[in-house]
């Protein structure tokens, strides 16, 4: 698996019209052959700074299949009026299999901690004393 990372500058002022021009071009993505998802990110500071990343099956999905495809030309049709400068891309693979600090919802804050039922207590790994994903427990909050 491949994930392209554009780096996407913006004209200030079209941050609105940027994210509805990427949501209308979702499905030419999701129904390009080798994507596997796409998530849009934008920044804190300057809110005029967007990362685009694709998973890409194989990094030729991208380069060759896609953008040679008339669904790449829709998404520049669609997107490329808003760019302030051409996008820099790069295509990185994972090397850490993707984690959160407690469990829960993956989006948006749980409940207060006060009204948990349960705390999770992680255990450190014989190996090295670290903790270990795999040593976590949920158990009952004592009253």
């Amino acid at each position: 698996m491949i994930t392209e990372i554009a780096r996407i500058e913006i004209h200030p002022g079209h941050e609105n019209m940027f994210e509805e021009a990427v949501a209308e071009a979702l499905p030419l993505f999701l129904a390009a052959d080798g994507c596997d998802g796409v998530d849009l990110h934008r920044s804190v500071e300057p809110p005029t700074r967007y990362r685009l990343m694709v998973r890409w099956e194989t990094l030729e999905h991208h380069t060759v299949a896609f953008r040679g495809s008339q669904d790449f030309a829709r998404w520049r049709a669609l997107a490329g009026p808003h760019f302030a400068a051409p996008p820099q891309v790069e295509h990185v693979r994972s090397v850490h299999a993707p984690c959160r600090r407690r469990p829960g919802p993956p989006h948006g804050p749980g409940p207060p901690l006060s009204s948990r039922r349960h705390r999770t207590v992680i255990a450190p790994s014989a190996q090295n004393g670290r903790p270990s994903p795999r040593a976590a427990v949920a158990r009952p909050r004592r009253r």
